[in-house]
Formats: structure tokens, sequence, C-alpha cells
């Protein structure tokens, strides 16, 4: 070995990495070294050096560099090139230092003279060849891993190898070949028996330890702990993977409910009980279950029944959890939930099995668990549950149906109990106040609190559905309660008026009073929005029956609402501290937000109704108007005005009765925003916040333009009068904005009214994109002045990119929310509008120069540029604009091929539009010819279709610039246009077309094929390989015999013999002409032989 070993080349590497890490050595100096360390052990003639390392020197950075070197040799050389004496020294010198380092007790005790991070990359070497070469030309290599572990001096090193294997062999990288996966899935999962024997042995000295009681020393027992964590570790990996069949045999799943009975607040054994449980719960998660899988299920409920009863009570008074206690609850929540959600039902018909009881301690766990998010995980896991027994009472005749209620409705009402108080500051102060609601805490618009209440109260509302009748009984009772001592406040309230100023005074000091007042407030908001959740889904067949207690409710809240009504103004000087008075702002929002719950209901109210008297359906929603109104006409708290304005928007879209219009609430709001001079106070509709704006505009809009409910007649829908309703409130609003002309300076006052203005518009297009054909009709018509005004301004915008961003943004859901209401030939101003988009905004030197920028309007700006084209290319109703689109493609394209500084964002929406184009306007390209002929026996005509091209120019000059795209460096970009074109293959055949066989196919090859040879973005392989054959298939001949030589010619590194090997090779399996599998392993081989042997050639060189 020492004759063979390069002691000056390793001491010469010592030398560069001392240097290397000094801390005086510049970044350009280090840059220098690493290409002098690469050239110095780069060439695998050093092999030998790189496998001796280990024993020649004692720097871990040259140890490691060598393995590394070795690792890339093996990945590249050894199923090629590397001969058998080499494969047989490397593997014998790593056995050997793996012997070496193994020989300890422990990893933590008696660490191994080597680096762990060396001895893990020396275990993945052995791995990779063992996943090379296994079983054939390494039949022992599960041998050698088993003696290491049976070897208590050496298990761990054995574990942790095993470990390795069950990862890199069930989960390989892309290089193996399909077969060879199989091949190594197979072998490994026959194996699974003897691994679970070898882990049994692992584990049943610590089981005997645990069970004798007797105390080792402590070294011995975290020795032992620490081989029992990697056994159970390597157990968890297997089972994610392990196939239904291989059940766990019953002395090592005995094993796992003793280690998970451990107790988890004791460091030294924590980690065994965590991991243990994790092992069950994978068992646990398995699906479709065979009987001897079923038998084991069985054990895990009887182990989960006992440890259900004694956690509970662990966890009973405990305030807080150890960072190891809540790890190990985690994973006992995550064992409950298949047993609950999957399994439950499979057991529960068993007779003698305790459903009842099972579900008692769950609850119990539940109601005690003291962290908050493992408390929240139960509650889904009791969402789960309910939508099962939902979908079994929904599914089941009556006889059945109530047999599972009279079994289930216990446990139901008591979860709906015990969630009741959790969401009620009088009974859980302490973990709600805990909880935050401000904006900074917020996930997915919700803050931490209201995601609280949410979960907690879909889970109530469920069970509501289930057991409607109990379940609402227990709401109203306890919204009774609350509605009696909220009473009780406003007899506290007195309204004390000094001079003219009117004020609220409270006439209480105490601190427990002013508490229990808090928890009153808070309790009755969210209390109401449970109850009115519920009542709102009391349709159907149960309206009927519980039509007086919906109503008795909805009188309930327009009496807390029209309470805070009377005393706005009031309020607004409340004399108390100021967390009381959010708590009146917060019960005031809470209460519209049950109002907006409640609509489905009053839907199905006023159906039931129609045909009735109408007075009193108009007199409650007149009143729920009025009140919507009260707080905005008083200038009220921003979140109370929001909240009301955003429920009487949802009023008027649900809920639309013959004359809303002409209800007094309507016509006052209707007055105020379109006559200033008429008598009374004026709604400062510009003072509001912006969502209050909308949310008014929106609901106006939608009482003048949606048709009446139930109206069968045309006629009676007074289309006519509505419109004109309509287009005067738009006028009004916008007569600031249609006052500018284009010579107007953007001065702060000029660019406000554009901004606050288009930002109206945009919300009430939005709120039109779903509304009837003939409700876009009405907001079009009262739109054209706008529009024309807007058109007139262009040039204007033009010049501000503020105001630019928000035209265009405008334009654009002008385009995607009204399109169904445009006219069949699109007429000004809709033409003329976007024919000035075009001329202002798509200028070619701008258009180049944003692509380059930075700015961030500017940026935003040409985004919502490049959707509007999408959204026009996509809509056959836009097919006019398409030659418009198709030059701009002559601007685009070139751009994406020859500037190299275009932001990846605008480069994506160039392909995205150019895929769209494609897509959806293939017609343009290549027209369908029908082709007759007589039929050769006389009986007729044959037709077929034959497609011609008709924009050939158009098509080539789209598609190289996708050529293009398989170049680019961002792997997002090649990835959208491949996934594009192979769709288009399928769908439309492209790769078929003439023009682009003649012109383009040979640049695609090449592009698809270096990538493959480079590995370049390997993620994509399968896309390549998919492209590469659909451009093949069509004439695989001339790929063969005239495309492959001369890329194979034109390749640099390869010799005349190679070349002759690699095409021969290619053409030995014929079946790659028909059979796209055949044609993937064929290119596979042909990529990784070339690069072998380039490799080859430039070693041999050297």
């Amino acid at each position: 070995m020492e004759q063979n070993l390069d002691h000056e080349l390793l001491r010469t590497a010592e030398a560069l990495f001392a240097e290397f890490y000094h801390g005086g050595t510049s970044n350009a100096r280090k840059a220098a070294i690493e290409m002098d360390l690469k050239s110095l052990l780069g060439d695998p003639k050093h092999w030998r050096t790189w496998t001796d390392a280990l024993a020649a020197t004692q720097n871990q950075f040259v140890i490691m560099q060598c393995l590394n070197l070795l690792g890339d040799f093996v990945a590249n050389f050894w199923a090629t090139w590397a001969t058998t004496e080499q494969k047989e020294y490397i593997k014998n010198r790593l056995l050997h230092y793996l012997d070496q380092s193994g020989n300890f007790q422990s990893s933590i005790l008696a660490p191994s003279p080597l680096p762990n991070f060396v001895v893990t990359k020396l275990m993945k070497l052995v791995v990779d060849i063992g996943r090379s070469d296994w079983p054939g030309a390494y039949p022992n290599f599960f041998d050698h891993i088993e003696e290491l572990v049976r070897d208590p001096r050496r298990s761990v090193m054995g574990l942790r190898m095993l470990k390795l294997v069950s990862e890199e062999f069930m989960h390989p990288k892309e290089d193996l070949r399909r077969s060879r996966k199989d091949e190594l899935k197979n072998g490994l999962t026959q194996r699974v028996p003897v691994i679970f024997g070898l882990l049994h042995g692992v584990l049943q000295p610590f089981l005997d330890v645990m069970k004798g009681g007797s105390a080792l020393p402590v070294d011995a027992q975290k020795a032992l702990v620490a081989r029992c964590v990697d056994a159970l570790q390597v157990l968890n990996d297997i089972l994610t993977w392990i196939p239904a069949k291989y059940y766990l045999p019953p002395e090592l799943l005995s094993a796992l409910f003793s280690f998970a009975n451990c107790d988890p607040d004791n460091l030294d054994v924590y980690e065994v009980a965590t991991v243990s449980l994790s092992c069950i719960g994978e068992i646990a998660g398995k699906s479709c279950p065979t009987p001897d899988v079923e038998k084991t299920l069985w054990s895990v409920y009887e182990f989960t029944f006992v440890k259900l009863e004694k956690v509970s009570q662990d966890l009973q008074g405990v305030s807080e959890l150890s960072d190891s206690s809540s790890e190990y609850y985690q994973q006992f929540v995550e064992l409950l939930r298949p047993l609950i959600v999957n399994h439950l039902q499979r057991f529960e018909s068993h007779q003698g099995f305790p459903t009842m009881n099972f579900l008692e301690r769950f609850f119990l766990f539940c109601f005690h668990m003291p962290a908050f998010d493992l408390f929240l995980s139960c509650v889904d896991i009791w969402n789960d549950f309910l939508d099962r027994i939902l979908a079994m009472t929904s599914s089941r005749a009556s006889l059945t149906r109530t047999a599972i209620l009279q079994t289930y409705s216990a446990p139901i009402l008591a979860l709906v109990d015990r969630l009741l108080m959790r969401i009620q500051i009088h009974f859980n102060l302490e973990q709600l106040e805990e909880l935050s609601e401000e904006l900074h805490c917020q996930v997915d618009g919700v803050s931490e609190r209201d995601d609280y209440f949410q979960r907690c109260i879909g889970v109530i509302i469920k069970a509501g559905e289930i057991l409607p009748r109990e379940v609402l009984g227990k709401l109203l009772t306890r919204f009774g309660e609350l509605q009696q001592a909220f009473g009780r406040i406003q007899s506290l309230l007195q309204i004390v008026t000094s001079g003219s100023e009117r004020k609220v005074v409270l006439s209480i000091e105490k601190k427990i009073e002013i508490r229990q007042l808090h928890c009153v407030l808070r309790d009755l908001g969210i209390v109401s929005r449970a109850t009115a959740s519920l009542c709102g889904l009391l349709t159907g067949d149960l309206y009927n029956v519980y039509s007086d207690q919906v109503i008795a409710v909805v009188q309930a809240l327009l009496q807390g609402v029209q309470f805070f009504s009377d005393s706005l103004n009031c309020l607004r000087n409340f004399e108390t501290r100021a967390p009381l008075l959010r708590d009146f702002v917060y019960l005031h929002a809470a209460l519209y937000q049950s109002l907006e719950s409640l609509f489905p209901w009053l839907t199905q109210f006023y159906s039931t109704n129609v045909h009735g008297s109408s007075d009193g359906l108009n007199t409650l929603v007149a009143a729920v108007i009025k009140t919507c109104l009260d707080p905005i006409l008083s200038q009220a708290d921003p979140s109370v005005a929001s909240s009301s304005s955003k429920t009487l928007r949802s009023l008027t879209k649900i809920i639309r009765i013959p004359g809303m219009a002409d209800l007094v609430p309507v016509k006052e709001l209707f007055r105020q925003l379109t006559d200033k001079s008429g008598p009374g106070v004026v709604l400062n509709f510009w003072s509001l916040a912006t969502d209050t704006q909308i949310h008014l505009l929106c609901a106006l809009s939608n009482v003048f333009v949606l048709p009446l409910n139930q109206q069968p007649q045309e006629g009676e829908n007074g289309w006519q009068t509505r419109a004109n309703q309509h287009a005067k409130l738009l006028a009004a609003l916008t007569d600031n904005y249609r006052a500018l002309t284009p010579n107007n300076e953007a001065t702060v006052d000029v660019v406000n009214i554009v901004k606050s203005i288009l930002n109206l518009m945009n919300g009430l297009l939005l709120n039109t994109a779903e509304d009837p054909k003939k409700s876009r009709q009405i907001v079009l018509a009262s739109l054209n002045p706008f529009l024309n005004s807007t058109l007139a301004l262009l040039p204007s915008f033009k010049k501000n990119p503020e105001q630019r961003s928000a035209v265009l943004t405008f334009i654009l859901n002008v385009f995607s929310s009204l399109k169904s209401a445009f006219p069949p030939e699109l007429t000004s101003p809709l033409s003329d509008l976007f024919e000035g988009l075009f001329e202002q905004f798509l200028d070619p030197d701008e258009l180049l120069a944003a692509f380059r920028s930075s700015d961030p309007v500017q940026m935003e700006s040409l985004s919502t540029c490049f959707d509007l084209l999408k959204l026009v290319v996509g809509d056959p109703a836009y097919k006019s604009y398409l030659p418009m689109v198709i030059m701009l493609c002559h601007i685009v394209c070139p751009a994406l091929q020859n500037l190299s500084d275009i932001r990846i964002e605008f480069r994506t929406a160039s392909y995205e539009l150019l895929l769209s184009i494609l897509t959806h306007h293939w017609s343009y390209f290549f027209r369908s010819v029908r082709m007759v002929a007589t039929a050769t026996n006389g009986d007729g005509v044959e037709t077929s279709v034959k497609e011609e091209a008709a924009e050939a120019k158009d098509f080539l000059i789209i598609m190289q610039s996708m050529g293009a795209a398989l170049l680019q460096p961002e792997i997002s970009v090649t990835q959208l246009v491949l996934e594009g074109l192979n769709r288009l293959s399928v769908t439309r055949q492209i790769f078929r077309k003439t023009p682009f066989q003649q012109a383009l196919r040979a640049d695609y090859l090449n592009a698809l094929l270096s990538m493959l040879v480079n590995k370049e973005k390997q993620l994509l392989s399968e896309e390549i390989v998919i492209a590469l054959f659909s451009i093949v298939s069509p004439d695989p001949y001339f790929f063969y015999q005239q495309y492959l030589p001369s890329f194979l010619e034109l390749w640099p590194g390869l010799d005349d013999v190679q070349r002759r090997r690699l095409h021969g090779d290619f053409a030995a399996a014929p079946d790659w002409v028909t059979e796209q599998l055949v044609f993937v392993e064929q290119i596979k081989s042909l990529t990784g032989e070339i690069r072998c042997f380039v490799l080859y050639n430039s070693l041999k060189a050297k």
C-alpha cells in the first residue's frame, strides 16, 4: 500500500487547506486554492491515494476531500470503467475503516478516532457501492451489515448503515434504471423479516433491563439507550414504506408498547418513548389491512385504550408541558388521528369493543391537554370524527340513523358543552387572554384567537348538523343567559349631556365588575356567532321545525345592534378604560357577523313567504338594512363600519325582494350618495375606509342590477328603472374623475382622485364578476361614460407610474369581469380602450426597457399587462385582437432570446402568453382542410381532415423563442415550456407539424440531448425524454440514420470507435421506435455512456 501512496500529494493538500482556512487568506486566494486542490487531487488515477488517505493523514479536510472524490469515482466509474481489482481494494479498505471506527460501545461514550461526519461519509460510500452491486457483484453486502448489527460493540454502526440502506434503496435517485430500482426495492422488501429479527435482538437487552428493574452503570445504560433509539429509528423508517402484508411480529410490537410507556419527562428515555410512539403511529396509518394487520391494529387499540387513561390522569392539573413531553404527546395525537378517523368504524362493530369508553378517554385527554397547539389538533380529530358520523347519518335508513344517533349523542353533546366553555372568557380566561388578536400574528388572514374560535365553533356547528335540536337548545340557553346579562349592562350605561356633547358614563367602578362586563361582552359576541352559524344551516326540511327559534335569534340580534346604533354617537365619548371600549366595538362587529351567518336561512324565509303577505318580510329586511347603515351614517369605529357594510353587501347579494330599492333605508342611502343638495345630513362617503366604500357601492349595485328572487316574468324585474338608478349612482360617484382632463397636472389631489375612484370601480367589477349576464350588461352600460373618460386620460396616466398601474388593473378587471356582457363585435369605448392600451403602454422600446426594470410600480404594471394579454388570448370573444398580440410577439420573442437581463418573472409571463396563443388559437397557425376522394369500391366518397400551415412564420418565431427557453439557466422557465409543449404534443401533435420538422427539429434535439448528457436540470429529465420521444417518433429513421451520427460527430471528447459503438448500441433495441419506455431506457444509456467516454478520454489524455 505504502509504495502506491503519494505522501507528497497529501502533504501539499494539507498545506493548501491550512492556508485556505487561515484568517488572513483573501477570497481571491481561496478561489485559487480551490482550483489548485481540484487540479492536485481531482485526477482519478489517484483513486488509491483517496482510498488510503484515512491511514496516511490526520487532516480532516483532506480526508473529506478524498472521500468526496472517491464518491464521484463510485458514481461515475464504478459500473463502467472500474476494474475488479480497483473495486475489491476500495471496498475492502472502506470496510476496514468502518470496522475500526465501529469497535466501540456507543457513539456517545466511546467515540471513534474518526470524526462522526467522516464515519457517516464512509457508510454512505459502502451503501452506494451496495446500491450499485448488490446482490450480483456484492452478495455479502447485507451479511456484513447484519454482522455489525449483531455485534454489541459495533451495532450502532450497523444500525446507521441499515437506515441508510432503507433510505437509499427505497427512494433511489434518478440515475438508476427503472428495472434496477425495482430490483433493489423487491430485494430489500424480501429481507424485512430478517431485519425485524435483527432489530428485536438489539431492543431486547434494554427491554430486559426495564422488566427486571435492575440498575446498570450510567455509562452502560446510556449506551443501551443509544442503540435502542437507533434501532427504533430504523424500524420507523422501514414502517413508512413496508407493504401492509408484512405485519409486525408480536414480540417486536410488544417491545414498542413497553417502550412507549416510558415516562416522557425522563430525559434519559424520552427519545425511546417518542420514537416508539412514532412507530406505532406508522402502523396505525396503514390502510386496507390484511387479517394479520387487523390483529395488529386491534393490539394497537388495546394499548391506546389503556394509555389514554394514564396520560389523562398524568395531564390533570398540569399547566405546561416540557419540551420532551410535548414532542411525545405530539406523536400520541398523531397516533390517535388514524385510529379514530380511519379505523374506529372497523372495530366498533366487534363485540366487546369499548367504543364509548375509548371516546370518553380521548375526551378527557383532549380537555386535560395544556398545550394549545395539541388541544387544537385534538379538536381537528373531533371534527374529522363528526364528519364520519354525519356521513353515516345522511346515507342510512331512518332506523339505522336513529341507532347511530342514540349511540353517539352522549359524547357529542358532552363535546359541545366543553367546547362552549372553552370559547368563553368566563370559563377559559387564562388561555384566551394568551391568544393574540393583533394583525402581526395573523396567519392566512386570521388572527390566532380567531383561528381558535373558528376551529372550535366549526366542531360545534358540525355537532349541530347531527343533533340540531339538542345543540341548538344548548346554544340558545347560553345565548339567553348572556342576553340577560347584557340587558343588565345597558341599565348601567348612563347618557350624560354636557353642553352640546353627549357621552356615556358607566356606573360601576370595581375591577371585578369591570372584569365581569368584559367577559359578558366578549362571550356574547362569540356565542352569537356560534348560534347564528347553526341557525343559518337550519334550512330545507329543518326550516319549519326551528323557524320560531331562528326568528327569535334574528330579533335578538337586531335588538342588540339597535342598542349600539342608538348609542353610537355617545359611545365614541365612552368614559371608561380603552380595553372595555374595544370590547363594545368587538361585540358590535360580532353581531353584524352573526346576522350575516343567518342570510341562508333568511333566503328560505323569503321563498317560503313570497306568495303570502310581504309586509313582515319587508319590515325585517328594512330593519336589517337600517341597522347596517347606522354605524356608517354615524361615522362609527372603522371595524364596526366595515363589518356592517359587509353584512349589507351580503344581504343584498342573497336576498333580493321586490321593492327593495324602495325601502326607506335604501332610498335614503341612494339619496345621500347621489343628491348632495337634498335635505338632511349628507354622508361623507370619501371619508370612509376604502373597504367600507366598496361594500356600500356593491350593496347598492346589487339592489339595482341583480334579478329579483322568484320573478318568473322578465318584465317584473323592472330592469330599465333600476338600470337608470345604477347609472345615476355611478355618475355621482365618478363625477370628480370624469371632470379631469389630460391637461390636469398630477397633483396630490388629482392622484388621490384617480386612485380612490379606480379602486372603487375595481371593487365593483370584482363584485359583478359572477353575476348573471343581464346584470353585467347593466354595469357595463353604466360604466360607458367612465370608460370614455379613462380613454381620454390614458396619455396623462402614462406619465405617472402609480396612475398607470391603477388604470391597467382597472382595464384588466373590465375585461375579466364583464366579458360575457360585451356585444358580439366589440365597439367603442371597449375597442378604443384596448387599442389605446397598446398605443400608450405597449410601445416596443418602453416594453423592452420595462423588461429589465427593477422599479416595483413598473414591474406591477408590466405584470398586469401580461395578465390582460393572457386573458384576451384565452377568450374567443377577443379573437379580433389576436393580430395585435401576435405583433407584440414579434417584439417579445427576439428579446427573450437576446436579452439575458430580462427578469425571470417577465420571462415566465412571456412564455405563458406564447403557450396560451398556441393553445387557444391553433387555427390561426394551422387551418383544417377537408379532403374528399372517391372510395375505392365505388360506394361513395371518403373524407378526411388535414391541417395546412397558415401562418408558418409566426409559428416558427414563437417556437424559436420556446427553444431558447430550454437553454436558459432557470429551471422553472424550462419546466413551464417543456410541460406546455408536451401538452400541445398530445393535443395538437405540435412536433409533427411540417414547419417544425423542417426548421427547428434538429435545434430542439440538440438542446434536449445536451441537457441530458451534461446532467443539467436533472429534475426535468422525465419531461425532457418525453419531449425527445415526441420529436423523434414521427420520423425515427431520420433520428437514427441522420441526426444521431451528426450529433455524435460534433460532440467533443469522443473518438470514432466510441461514436460507432454508441450509434450501434442505440440501434440494438429496435422497440424504441414505438415503445416510449424502451426509448427512455435507450436515451438514458446513450447519454450516460457519452459522459463516461468523454471523462475517460480526458483522463487518458492527462
